[in-house]
C-alpha cells in the first residue's frame, strides 16, 4: 500500500504572502501598458497643441470680424454723408417780398408768406429748418446790429408754405410763425440783435438811429442744402 503525504504550510502572519513570481506574460502586459501610457500622453500633447492653434485662429478671426464691422460702420457714415450732400433747398416769397415802408408804430406788423421746397430723399433731407436773420442799418448804411432766430419754423414735408409775422420795432416779439401747428404754438420769438462789434446786445439809443432793416428767411435742409431770399424794410421816423 502506497501512501501520499500532503504538506500544508501555515503562516503565523496572515498579512505575509509569498512573493509572486514574474512571468513572461506579465512583463509583456506591463510593457504594453507603458507604451499605451506614452501614446496617450503624446495624443494629449498633440490635442493641446491643436486646441491652441484653433484658439489662435479663432482670435485672429475675431479681430478680422471686428475690423470688418468697423469698416462697415465707416462705409455707412460715408454713404449717409454723400446722401446728405445731395440735399438741396429752395425758398421764395409768395407775398410780401417787395420793399416795404414800416410806420413808426411799435405794434406795426409786416406779414410774409414763403414757399419752400426740399429735395428728396425725405428720410435724409427732412426736417428742414426755417430761420430768420435781421440786420439794422442807419441812414448812412452802417450796420447797427444783427441777429438770427433759429428754428422759427419747421418743415416736415418736401414742400410747404410758411407764413411769418415780423415786428421790426419790437425785438422781444420780433417774429412769429403764423401757421404753426396748434399743438406746438410756440408764440412770438425774441431777436437777440448784437451790435456791429459783436460784443453786446444793441441798446435802445443805438436802435434809435436805425432807418432800415434787412430781413432774410433761410430754409435749411437736414442734409445741409440752404436757400435764402431777403427783403428790405424802410423804417419811418
Amino acid at each position: 500500500m502506497i501512501c501520499s503525504r500532503l504538506s500544508i504550510n501555515y503562516y503565523d502572519d496572515p498579512t505575509f504572502l509569498p512573493a509572486i513570481g514574474t512571468t513572461a506574460t506579465g512583463s509583456t502586459k506591463l510593457r504594453t501598458a507603458a507604451a499605451a501610457d506614452r501614446a496617450n500622453a503624446a495624443a494629449v500633447a498633440a490635442a493641446t497643441i491643436a486646441i491652441g492653434t484653433i484658439a489662435a485662429q479663432l482670435g485672429t478671426l475675431g479681430e478680422t470680424v471686428t475690423v470688418l464691422q468697423q469698416q462697415q460702420l465707416q462705409l455707412g457714415r460715408l454713404v449717409q454723408m454723400l446722401a446728405r450732400s445731395a440735399c438741396s433747398a429752395e425758398i421764395g416769397w409768395l407775398s410780401g417780398g417787395e420793399q416795404k415802408i414800416v410806420p413808426s408804430d411799435s405794434a406795426a406788423v409786416v406779414r410774409f408768406s414763403l414757399f419752400s421746397t426740399i429735395s428728396k430723399p425725405p428720410e435724409v433731407c427732412l426736417p428742414a429748418e426755417i430761420r430768420v436773420t435781421a440786420s439794422y442799418f442807419d441812414a448812412s448804411g452802417t450796420l447797427i446790429c444783427s441777429g438770427t432766430i433759429e428754428n422759427l419754423a419747421i418743415q416736415n414735408a418736401l414742400t410747404g408754405t410758411i407764413n411769418l409775422d415780423i415786428r421790426p420795432w419790437d425785438l422781444r416779439e420780433f417774429s412769429r410763425w403764423r401757421n404753426e401747428p396748434p399743438q406746438t404754438n410756440s408764440g412770438a420769438k425774441r431777436l437777440v440783435c448784437v451790435n456791429a462789434e459783436g460784443l453786446a446786445e444793441v441798446t435802445s439809443e443805438e436802435m434809435a438811429r436805425a432807418t432800415s432793416v434787412r430781413v432774410r428767411a433761410t430754409a435749411l435742409s437736414a442734409g445741409g442744402g440752404a436757400s435764402t431770399p431777403d427783403i428790405e424794410l424802410r423804417l419811418q421816423r
